[in-house]
């Protein structure tokens, strides 16, 4: 079934009954923050500190010898998965390492601005949650989704005819029935959110990355970090776009912070292993490394 339609009636449904929908986090997922969530103002309060932390780390960025970092991370988050006590430590050797500028980021095309705003890029981390076809960044237009379904429930415009007449001049047009109104509203307001959900995600469709990715230092190294993006070919994707000399790393499942085990930060290398538990009882952890 199409996405987007399944979306269109989900949202729908749920802002008619006062739901707030995000995206589900899979990646990097804080335990503690986990056993937390019903406490919701404290671990409101402590994402909101840790934020405030990473937020500086692009403030601060300054390009002295040191190689560059540019490390960006979803604004959709609810669970921590990018501010845990691991990740906060890996965001800090990586400073220790790089210039390091890390940005939080709810659109594609935040994603591309940083990356021409940012000098010498020697690593690229992209964070996003992943389900081995793209990497989100932001939260659906839930506005949009909101006044679509008031037409939805209100199909008499009687009461807004005249403020549609004088604030729409796309669908201003002399003759139009009210349900010719109606109909205009529905296709206005789906284009837009058609554009809001493209633009939270970055999938292997969006190959216009490639002359970003080819901004990069020639020998650069980027890390999808995102769950499952070397499970299908989202990473090959991203690899085809950096080019034979640039080294992709990613995870072929989902993953924790804890499961990231850095070899080395300069040159950057690591390895993402899983814990599994084997029918004898015993726990292994699995290679779910990517590298390119």
């Amino acid at each position: 079934m199409n996405l987007k339609k399944i979306l269109y009636s989900t949202l729908i449904v749920a802002s008619s009954i006062g739901f707030t929908l995000g995206v589900t986090s899979c990646k990097k997922i804080d335990e503690p923050l986990k056993d937390s969530i019903r406490k919701k103002e404290t671990v409101q309060m402590t994402t909101e500190a840790k934020i405030n932390i990473i937020k500086k780390y692009a403030d601060d960025f300054v390009d002295t010898d040191k190689p560059n970092a540019l490390y960006l991370i979803p604004k959709e988050d609810d669970l921590g998965a990018y501010t845990s006590k691991e990740s906060i430590e890996f965001y800090n050797n990586l400073k220790k390492n790089y210039d390091t500028k890390i940005k939080i980021i709810s659109r594609r095309r935040e994603l591309y601005d940083a990356i021409l705003n940012t000098p010498n890029i020697d690593l690229l981390g992209i964070g996003g949650h992943g389900d081995g076809f793209s990497a989100t960044f932001g939260t659906f237009p839930l506005k949009q989704f909101s006044e679509l379904n008031d037409i939805f429930t209100n199909y008499s415009f009687n009461k807004n005819l005249e403020k549609i007449l004088n604030n729409d001049p796309i669908i201003r047009k002399e003759g139009f029935r009210e349900d010719s109104i109606r109909n205009a509203k529905i296709n206005q307001l789906k284009k837009k959110i058609d554009t809001e959900l493209d633009e939270i995600y970055l999938s292997q469709k969006n190959s216009e990355t490639k002359k970003y990715l080819e901004l990069l230092n020639p020998n650069a190294t980027i890390f999808l970090d995102a769950c499952s993006g070397g499970k299908y070919s989202f990473a090959d994707s991203i690899k085809k776009w950096a080019g034979p000399n640039r080294t992709v790393f990613a995870a072929t499942d989902e993953y924790s912070a804890k499961d990231i085990h850095v070899n080395s930060y300069y040159p950057f290398d690591i390895k993402i292993t899983k814990p599994e538990h084997l029918t004898s009882g015993a726990l292994i952890r699995r290679d779910i490394t990517y590298k390119k």
